[in-house]
C-alpha cells in the first residue's frame, strides 16, 4: 500500500480500462485510494461511480472520509470481503479491478486471481488484476 510511481504504474491496466469504458467501476482492494483517485480525478472521465470492497475498517478510515469529501456521490466505500461481498443492487460493472494483495508472488494466488474471476463475472463486463499486471510490467523492464 503505497503512492508511489511504480504502484501507479502496475495499476494502470485497470485505471486505463476504466477511463476507457466508463459507468460504473469496482474496485477490491482500497490501499490509499490511488487507484480510485485515477479515475476520479480525470475532468474528462465519464465514470459515474467507482465503487470499493474493502475488509480493513482502518483502512477505511484512513482513507475514506477524503475520497468521499472530494468525489462525493461517485464515491462508494464498502466494508466488505472480496471473496463473499455480495452485490446487493445487482448493478452492472464495466471494469472489475482486483488488487487486495500485499505481494504480487504470495503462494496461492491464480488460485485467488480465479476464484475472484469466477464471482464477479456476472457483474463485471471486464477484469483485471494487479498480480497479473505487475508480473506484465516485471517481464517489460
Amino acid at each position: 500500500m503505497t503512492d508511489l510511481y511504480d504502484e501507479w504504474w502496475t495499476q494502470r491496466r485497470g485505471i486505463e480500462e476504466a477511463l476507457k469504458r466508463g459507468g460504473e467501476i469496482l474496485v477490491t482492494g482500497l490501499g490509499l485510494g490511488l487507484v480510485a483517485e485515477a479515475i476520479l480525478r480525470t475532468p474528462e472521465s465519464n465514470v459515474t461511480r467507482v465503487t470499493i470492497v474493502e475488509q480493513s475498517a482502518d483502512v477505511i478510515q484512513l482513507v475514506g472520509p477524503f475520497l468521499k469529501n472530494r468525489y462525493g456521490a461517485r464515491m462508494e466505500i464498502v466494508e466488505g470481503n472480496a471473496f463473499s461481498w455480495q452485490n446487493p443492487t445487482g448493478r452492472n460493472f464495466t471494469v472489475g479491478w482486483h488488487d487486495i494483495w500485499p505481494d504480487p508472488f504470495m503462494p496461492g494466488i491464480a488460485d485467488e486471481m480465479r476464484r475472484l474471476a469466477d464471482r464477479y463475472s456476472p457483474w463485471c463486463d471486464w477484469q483485471g488484476f494487479w498480480p497479473e499486471s505487475y508480473a506484465d510490467a516485471l517481464a517489460r523492464k
